[in-house]
C-alpha cells in the first residue's frame, strides 16, 4: 500500500481507530468503572432480564413489571455475555459511539467538517456522555433514536410507496424512545409537526399521524409511565453537572456559575440559530426534549442539551470569528481556539476526579447502602431475600434474590404479611411515596429491626429470621465505609482538582 492509499484510507475510516483509542483511554483510566453500582435503576432491570432469559433463570425481577424497551437493546449483550459487565459497558460506550458520529454527520452535512469535528471532540470526553456511559444512562440512548429517527424520516420521504421497512422502524423507534424518558415525547410530536409543515407529495401524511399515535399508545401501555423519574428538579443543577461532573456527596458541592453560564449559552444557540431549528427535524426534536426536559433537570436532558450547544453552537461561534474581520490564524479562529482550550481543559480535570474517584471506591449514598447489604448477602449460609426501592441495582451488586417494595396500604396491617418470607428491607424513610411502610417499621419494633441509619436510606432486618449475625456484619461494614468515604472523598477529590 503506497502513501497516497494509506492516506484515503485514513481519511474514510478514520473514525475506526479514533474509537479504538477513545475506548481504551475510557476503560485503562478506570473514568469507566465496572463494578454494578452507579447504575441506572431501569437499565439495572433491563441487564438482569436479558441475563436471566440468556441463564434459563427464573429471576424475581420479572414482578417489578415490564422494564423500558432499553432490556431490547441490550438482547446481544444478553445472549452473548450474560453477567459481564464490561461487555455491558462496551455496548454503551458504542451506543454512545454511534450516536456522536451520527450527530457528526449531521452537522457536516449543515454547517462543515471542522465545527462538526470540534464538537464530536468536545462531546466525546465531556463528563456527562462519560457518566451516563458509565450508568446506562437514557440520555445517550434517548440520543441515539433521535438522530437515528432523523435518517430514517429522510430515507423513507425518499422511497415512492408508502409503509414499507423505514415506515415501520420508524414507529418502533418511537415506542422504544417513548419508554425511555418523558423527554422522549419530543421525538413524535416534532415528527407529526414536520410531517404537518412539510409533507410529502407522493404520500398521504395521514397514515403517519396514525402510526405515530399508535406507537405512544402501545408503549406507554406497555410501560405504563416512567419509574425513578424525580420531576421539578432544578435544572441549573443539572446543567452545572453536565459541566462539572455528577456530584456524589450533596447539591452543595455543585458551582452554579457553570449551570447558569450553560444556560445562557443554550438560550443564545436556540435564539441565533431558531430559523434552522425549526426547519430541521433532529434540530426540533433537541429543541422539543430540551423544553419538555426542564420539568424533570435530570442527567439524561443536560445531555441532550450539551449536544445541541455543541453541534449547532460550534458553527455559530466559528461564523462569529470570521465575521470580526481580522487576518491570520488567531484572528480568524482565536475565540474558537480559547473557548474549546477552556472547555477542553474543564472536561479532562472533571474525567480524572471521575478516574480517582473509581480507583478510591466511592460511590453515591443510595450506592453504599446497597454495597452494605450486598456484603451481608456474600454469605450463602445465611438466609437472604430483600425488597429494595431500588431492586435492580441491588441485585446486580448483591447476586441474591431481591425484590420491589411492597404496595402502598392504607391499613398499615397488611405489611406485616406483605413482608413475611423477607430478611432485609432497604429504602428511603425520608420519600413521601415510603412514609407508610415507614411509620409501620418504627411504630411495630417486633417486625422488624434497623441495623443501619444513613441520611439517604435506612437496612432494617426482619425479626421472624435470625439475623444477629448479620446486624453485627452490617453495621461493621457500615461504619468502615462511612468513615472511608469521609476521610478521603473530599481530600483526594478537592486536592487532584487544586493541583491542576
Amino acid at each position: 500500500m503506497n502513501k497516497q492509499n494509506f492516506q484515503e484510507y485514513l481519511t474514510r475510516y478514520w473514525a475506526i481507530p479514533t474509537a479504538i483509542v477513545w475506548g481504551a483511554v475510557l476503560f485503562f483510566s478506570q473514568v469507566i468503572a465496572l463494578d454494578p453500582y452507579g447504575i441506572d435503576e431501569q437499565a439495572a432491570r433491563g441487564l438482569l432480564l436479558n441475563w436471566s432469559v440468556s441463564d434459563n433463570i427464573i429471576n424475581p425481577i420479572v414482578t417489578l413489571g415490564a422494564p423500558d424497551f432499553r432490556a431490547l437493546l441490550f438482547i446481544p449483550v444478553g445472549i452473548y455475555w450474560p453477567g459481564n459487565m464490561l461487555a455491558a459497558k462496551l455496548f454503551s460506550a458504542s451506543i454512545a459511539l454511534i450516536a456522536m458520529l451520527l450527530m457528526y454527520k449531521w452537522t457536516a452535512k449543515h454547517t462543515n467538517q471542522e465545527a462538526a469535528l470540534i464538537a464530536l471532540a468536545l462531546f466525546a470526553i465531556s463528563p456527562t456522555l462519560v457518566q451516563q456511559i458509565d450508568s446506562f444512562g437514557a440520555g445517550i440512548f434517548l440520543l441515539i433514536c433521535f438522530v437515528f429517527g432523523n435518517w430514517l424520516d429522510h430515507a423513507y420521504r425518499s422511497k415512492p410507496r408508502m409503509f414499507g421497512g423505514w415506515y415501520f422502524t420508524q414507529m418502533i423507534m418511537i415506542a422504544v424512545a417513548i419508554t425511555l424518558h418523558p423527554i422522549a415525547l419530543a421525538y413524535p410530536l416534532a415528527l407529526a409537526y414536520m410531517w404537518w409543515k412539510k409533507p410529502d407529495p407522493t404520500k398521504n401524511s395521514l397514515h403517519v399521524y396514525i402510526g405515530i399515535l399508535l406507537s405512544v399508545v402501545v408503549a406507554m401501555a406497555i410501560k405504563a409511565g416512567w419509574d425513578n423519574i424525580h420531576w421539578l428538579q432544578n435544572p441549573v443543577i443539572g446543567l452545572a453537572d453536565a459541566i462539572q461532573g455528577h456530584v456524589l456527596m450533596s447539591t452543595a458541592d455543585v458551582n452554579w456559575a457553570f449551570g447558569v453560564i450553560f444556560l445562557a449559552l443554550l438560550a443564545a444557540v436556540v435564539i441565533v440559530d431558531n430559523k434552522f431549528i425549526f426547519s430541521d427535524l433532529l434540530g426540533f426534536i433537541l429543541l422539543l426534549a430540551i423544553v419538555i426536559g426542564f420539568l424533570v433537570g435530570d442527567s439524561s436532558w443536560a445531555l441532550l442539551c450539551l449536544a445541541l450547544v455543541l453541534f449547532r453552537g460550534i458553527p455559530l461561534l466559528i461564523q462569529l470569528n470570521s465575521s470580526l474581520g481580522k487576518t491570520g490564524l488567531l484572528g480568524q479562529r482565536g475565540v474558537v481556539i480559547g473557548l474549546v482550550f477552556l472547555l477542553a481543559t474543564t472536561f479532562m480535570i472533571q474525567d480524572k476526579a471521575q478516574s480517582i474517584d473509581h480507583r478510591l471506591q466511592m460511590i453515591s449514598p443510595e450506592d453504599q447502602l446497597i454495597a452494605t447489604l450486598a456484603s451481608v448477602a456474600s454469605d450463602d449460609n445465611l438466609p437472604f431475600r430483600a425488597a429494595s426501592e431500588w431492586p435492580g441495582r441491588t441485585m446486580l451488586a448483591a447476586k441474591r434474590d431481591v425484590l420491589g417494595l411492597p404496595p402502598r396500604f392504607e391499613d398499615q396491617s397488611q405489611y406485616r404479611e406483605a413482608l413475611k418470607g423477607l430478611t432485609h428491607v432497604l429504602f428511603n424513610p425520608y420519600e413521601e411515596k415510603n412514609k407508610t411502610l415507614s411509620e409501620f417499621l418504627s411504630q411495630n419494633g417486633d417486625v422488624a429491626e434497623t441495623l443501619l441509619l444513613e441520611p439517604m436510606g435506612v437496612i432494617m432486618a426482619i425479626r421472624e429470621h435470625n439475623v444477629r449475625i448479620t446486624e453485627r456484619r452490617v453495621q461493621q461494614a457500615g461504619q468502615e465505609e462511612s468513615e472511608q468515604n469521609t476521610a478521603k472523598h473530599k481530600p483526594a477529590h478537592a486536592n487532584e482538582l487544586d493541583t491542576q
